[in-house]
């Protein structure tokens, strides 16, 4: 880990530190530049991902609530209009397949080579112990955990982000037995590296390139309450004295928040706004996160020494800033990186940005035609569920004095010379369901086509053909075809990356000199999980059959 110790900020006493701390202003007013610049340029894209989660939602936040003259309302308890959603299962089934493609199996989907295919026990061994390495701080960080948030993003709003291994982990509680033998809690940095989830609403990458892999630095938001910023002051990277600074309330909570842009919600920040809440993310600071170049000139008019050689006059830094104020400033964790700790992986790819477009947008389409079929086959069964009645009020009059129909009512002719059958008619409408019904399985059919998401991939639907169990069995595995192409994107964006950083940290930084060597990463692809299991398929029936006849025990 890295200290912070040449960030504090004392009184410009000296030219030199008056030109150190007006260097640090500069470089967090030009962050914060940069950060409302890609805040504008995003808006349509948040708009876009507003409409996804509607979709996905929906009818869970639908204030839709229909109208007087509309069948199946409740005008006491003001419910909704019956509203199917056929976009949050398959969103679902998308979501859990891609999950099952990473973590179902129960083992992890990569490996560690020699790098030179070398058959020296000594360096196989190295390699193990560090693949284990690896795969222990991963189940410590909770990297299955975090890229369930990211897969679920993913999908519905078209991009997952995962961040890491980076050094500025939360800090931690230990406990400490002191001289009388008591346990005292401690609270210290933690010094393993730590993977995040990235919610795509705080994520503000540059703007103006549509592949991640050419995206030059990212920023990252984090809304802080006071006693969340507080809890930095004891992390060793952090400057205790701008952060006291900014407690005290010099600058107060949420300057840095601009008003043309932002609502005291953060809007266009997070969800909560979509959803309705008032509440949330009221009253925090605005905390950035930069990673991106720094120049050598200003890393050294601010005392930090880059330990390697940049073939270009910059090095990827790592800035914190908060209300004007750098509170944190490194070199990135990882030497010789020059890339943001970030690993994105789009669902669909747009050509215009990094961001993707999510699986509920696939089946906007479909979704908007069986809602309208569902609403005519209710509105029909409601329209033919009693007949229709037409009366001359002057001939007819009801004892009750109302002219709705219940049982057991009397009415009264109030000319006897009319018959009754003239003075009120009984007709029936036309039942159509059945010509409705046609065009809400085929909007059901264009939504498996179009998101290629089957009912038979989430286990909902068996398979009508292939009479045979084999048959079955290759149409169930041909059923997610697609869905695992997604898969293995996600492996080849994130999964790769995050096992080479990680190895990267660990021969910088773990102090076990017997794990560390030069290694390749072999990422198990989707598709050879699937093959895998039907072989252990084929393998068990064979041992059935040979369990069975002797002869073929013996052949085999």
């Amino acid at each position: 880990m890295e200290s912070n110790e040449n960030l504090d900020t004392p009184t410009p006493d000296t030219e030199e530190d008056r030109q150190r701390i007006e260097l640090l202003n500069k470089l967090a007013k030009k962050i914060e530049e940069r950060f409302q610049k890609r805040v504008i340029a995003r808006v349509s894209k948040e708009a876009e991902w507003r409409y996804a989660q509607g979709l996905y939602d929906s009818p869970l936040n639908d204030s839709y609530s229909g109208s007087p003259d509309r069948p199946f309302d409740d005008f006491t308890a003001n419910r909704r209009r019956p509203t199917p959603n056929i976009v949050r299962t398959k969103c679902d089934t998308a979501i859990s397949n891609s999950v099952s493609m990473q973590f179902a199996a129960g083992e992890k989907n990569w490996d560690l080579f020699p790098a030179a295919n070398e058959s020296n026990p000594a360096v196989t061994e190295a390699c193990r112990l560090m693949e284990k390495e690896i795969e222990t701080q991963l189940t410590n960080t909770k990297y299955a955990l975090n890229c369930r948030r990211a897969i679920e993003q993913r999908v519905i709003l078209g991009t997952g982000v995962i961040k890491g291994p980076v050094n500025t982990g939360k800090m931690k509680v230990t406990y400490k037995q002191m001289a009388d033998g008591t346990w005292v809690p401690d609270v210290t940095d933690n010094k393993s590296p730590t993977l995040e989830w990235v919610n795509i609403w705080r994520f503000y990458p540059d703007m103006t390139v549509t592949d991640f892999r050419e995206c030059a630095d990212a920023i990252e938001l984090h809304p802080m309450t006071p006693l969340e910023l507080s809890t930095y002051r004891k992390h060793p990277g952090f400057d205790k004295e701008a952060i006291d600074s900014i407690l005290k309330g010099e600058e107060g909570i949420g300057q840095g928040i601009k008003p043309e842009m932002y609502n005291d919600n953060f809007e266009g920040i997070t969800t909560a706004i979509w959803t309705g809440s008032p509440y949330l993310y009221r009253n925090r600071y605005q905390v950035l996160e930069y990673h991106g170049p720094v120049t050598y000139d200003e890393l050294c008019k601010l005392g930090i020494e880059p330990n390697y050689d940049s073939p270009t006059n910059e090095y990827y830094g790592e800035v914190w800033v908060c209300c004007g104020k750098v509170i944190r400033m490194e070199l990135e964790n990882i030497e010789g990186f020059y890339e943001t700790p970030y690993s994105v992986a789009a669902w669909k790819r747009d050509p215009n940005s990094i961001f993707g477009y999510g699986h509920p947008l696939l089946l906007a389409d479909p979704q908007r035609v069986t809602t309208a079929a569902y609403h005519m086959i209710l509105d029909n069964a409601s329209l033919t569920s009693g007949p229709q009645i037409a009366m001359y009020k002057k001939y007819i009059q009801p004892v009750d004095g109302s002219y709705d129909i219940s049982p057991n009512k009397v009415w009264l002719l109030t000319d006897p010379s009319v018959p009754v059958d003239n003075a009120i008619k009984f007709f029936n409408p036309t039942n159509v369901i059945a010509n409705i019904m046609p065009v809400l399985e085929l909007a059901r059919q264009f939504g498996d086509e179009e998101s290629a998401t089957s009912l038979m991939a989430a286990g909902l639907q068996s398979p009508q053909n292939g009479e045979t169990a084999t048959g079955q069995l290759l149409m169930q595995h041909s059923s997610t075809t697609l869905l695992d192409f997604l898969a293995e994107e996600w492996d080849d964006q994130v999964t790769e990356k995050v096992i080479r950083r990680f190895h990267a940290w660990n021969m910088q930084y773990n102090p076990k000199p017997e794990i560390k060597g030069d290694y390749v990463i072999d990422v198990k692809s989707a598709t050879e999980y699937k093959n895998k299991q039907m072989y252990i398929r084929d393998m068990e029936r064979l041992s059935m059959e040979a369990s069975q006849n002797p002869t073929v025990a013996m052949a085999i």
